[in-house]
């Protein structure tokens, strides 16, 4: 970084509206100029005309034009949609337009990227209370017992690899990070053990598995493996940020409430308005899903468990389901998520990491062993414990291989808790 942009330099650049405070090994703190209305008085706040809207709605514009023309394509290839928005946000992102002069200046300025990180995460409150909403937890405690195996040993066997590839890549990269070097290991190691359910459904959908025999033990397992590592994300979160006695107490109660108590409650207020207007139940749920965030953020845990819980606890009759999918869903995956997108694209630099300290063949050492590492267990575990055929688990294996938002996510909070190394995360 040039030291004409360090704020302490007595040769600041006066036309630049940012500078850098301080640089350390997982993050650097960045200075920018903010407009307010007025120097004196009671209205210090920023101008309704200030660039920042201006921006946030230029990049919008943008992150969604690009994504609806990728998915437009890959929906041509018969490819997931996930995969055009996560190759939309690195296209703009730190790997493309954002990398290049004219795009850091004009797009995406360090001032404008507060208000679109706060966004994304707001966007993502609500995608975890629709992937809550999409699990049953009845079913789950039904869950047969070749499922439970399978999830088993996507989790057992995942965790520790990834564990231990982050040794490989890292190495001592990490030793003046005690906490980093600490913590980020079983993030990647949630992160590769993770199944994405909702990308799971849609891609059984698409194949017409979804009720097929492989279908259903695919969905099943990747229900259980998916709570089970939220829960172990929930604990090392509470960890990372410094776990108090309160936390632990209060989170605990806040989640036996919410299930031996709101729950019903939630079962019997939209029982009793469901011959009201659609608008009520819908206003009545977007307010609970950041009330939830909220709660959950004020007692230590991370927004994103509120928005899960509160999707857990909904009652899960078709018809409310079917309508809240409707209303809630597209406006989220459509305009909201995009940006999470967005973000994931500028956090991820291609030269960093290609062109960086680790060299391109472990690179590929660790992409290959994390592609392979969730397939081999699965395989194993179909065909010589459930006695499957081959064919049977090896696609068995591929379906629960499914990544998607849940990885990203797990991998972006441990950034924001500065527990990884910035340039080099599993994805």
């Amino acid at each position: 970084m040039d030291a004409n942009f360090l704020c302490n330099s007595s040769t600041l650049n006066p036309e630049s509206d940012w500078c850098l405070k301080g640089k350390e090994l997982n993050y650097i703190v960045v200075c920018f100029k903010q407009r307010i209305t007025q120097k004196n008085g009671l209205w210090q706040v920023d101008s309704g005309n200030n660039v920042s809207f201006k921006l946030f709605i230029i990049q919008l514009a943008l992150i969604i034009c690009v994504n609806r023309l990728l998915i437009s394509f890959f929906r041509l290839l018969r490819l997931p949609r996930i995969a055009a928005e996560i190759l939309g946000g690195t296209l703009i992102g730190s790997s493309g337009i954002a990398r290049t002069p004219i795009g850091f200046k004009f797009l995406f300025p360090q001032s404008g990227v507060m208000i679109l990180e706060t966004v994304a995460h707001l966007g993502l409150i609500f995608y975890m209370f629709l992937v809550g909403l999409e699990i049953d937890i009845r079913p789950i405690s039904k869950t047969p017992k070749k499922a439970l195996i399978i999830a088993a040993a996507g989790f057992l066997l995942p965790f520790p690899v990834g564990y231990a590839l982050h040794y490989m890549f890292v190495g001592n990269a990490m030793d003046s990070g005690p906490i980093a070097a600490k913590y980020g290991p079983i993030f990647w190691g949630i992160a590769l053990s993770t199944t994405n359910f909702p990308d799971l459904a849609q891609v059984l959908e698409d194949m017409k598995l979804l009720h097929s025999e492989i279908g259903r033990t695919a969905l099943s397992a990747a229900a259980v493996t998916d709570v089970f590592s939220w829960i172990i994300l929930v604990v090392t979160l509470s960890i990372v940020k410094g776990v108090h006695v309160n936390t632990i107490i209060f989170g605990s109660i806040f989640l036996i409430f919410n299930v031996t108590t709101v729950r019903p409650i939630l079962h019997w207020i939209l029982r009793r308005k469901q011959n009201q207007e659609e608008d009520y139940n819908i206003y009545f749920v977007l307010t609970g899903v950041v009330l939830f965030g909220y709660i959950t953020d004020s007692l230590g845990l991370h927004s994103i468990i509120g928005g899960f819980v509160f999707g857990l606890i909904m009652p899960k009759q078709k018809e409310l389901k079917t309508i809240l999918m409707e209303r809630i869903e597209d406006f989220v995956s459509g305009i909201m998520i995009p940006l999470f997108f967005l973000i994931v694209g500028l956090r991820t630099n291609r030269q960093d990491v290609f062109e960086g300290q680790f060299g391109i063949w472990r690179i590929v050492g660790v992409v290959v062993v994390g592609f392979w590492v969730k397939i081999f267990s699965t395989l194993v575990s179909a065909v010589w414990l459930n006695e499957m055929s081959f064919r049977d688990g090896l696609a068995l294996g591929l379906l629960m291989n499914t990544k998607g938002m849940l990885s990203l996510i797990v991998i972006s909070a441990a950034r924001n808790f500065k527990v990884l190394f910035p340039n080099y995360s599993l994805k």
